[in-house]
């Protein structure tokens, strides 16, 4: 449950399965027991479930050590859990998936939500432009009447 008090699904790669099934079995979860589906995955030290607090300090002691391991990956100072989300929503766009997949990858309920992570890098703006750009071009040069002086296409590009 998260912002919103909204449910999330977290769908987890099939590559860490065999990691959260060790994890479960240190735990002493009974997979076979649904009484033991009521307690949370991740805990505290002190607490069952972690709190927000608690997630954004464990973020922040992991961006430490990977800032000291990779200095020059991290271009921002603070990093949040919530930066982790814009991310990959940001990632998602990048690699050419749709606001809807975005939206649904996300829980949101209104694509408005989503639409606030499709800030485009000028990068991306660019590799859209070059890769639809030139089927743009031809139809909109196609469209032009061929009665036009020669100088006037150039006003359409």
């Amino acid at each position: 449950t998260g912002k919103g008090n909204k449910s999330r699904v977290v769908t987890i790669p099939a590559s860490c399965t065999s990691i959260i099934t060790e994890y479960l079995r240190i735990r002493k979860y009974d997979l076979n027991n649904k009484s033991t589906y009521d307690r949370h995955l991740f805990s505290s030290q002190t607490n069952e479930r972690m709190s927000i607090s608690c997630v954004g300090e464990v973020v922040r002691k992991y961006v430490v050590k990977a800032k000291e391991l990779y200095p020059n990956l991290f271009r921002q100072n603070d990093y949040t859990p919530h930066s982790f989300r814009h991310s990959i929503a940001v990632h998602m766009l990048e690699a050419g998936e749709s606001l809807i997949v975005i939206k649904a990858f996300l829980g949101h309920v209104s694509i408005t939500s989503t639409v606030i992570y499709a800030k485009i890098t000028s990068e991306l703006a660019n590799k859209y432009l070059d890769e639809r750009g030139k089927p743009l071009e031809d139809a909109i040069m196609k469209s032009i009447p061929q009665s036009l002086p020669d100088a006037m296409p150039f006003l359409y590009r």
